[in-house]
């Protein structure tokens, strides 16, 4: 396979990661607020 086609599979796999983290995050929260960069907002149970 060429560099392209490896350059394109890593971006496919990117890809798939970030939308699994993001499914993932709003299944935990069930808040509608979303925020990536909230410190200190862990919620204990």
């Amino acid at each position: 396979m060429d560099w392209w086609g490896w350059v394109i599979l890593a971006l496919v796999i990117i890809a798939a990661l970030v939308v699994l983290a993001v499914v993932i995050q709003r299944k935990r929260r069930r808040g509608g607020v979303i925020g990536l960069s909230e410190p200190g907002r862990s919620d204990a149970g």
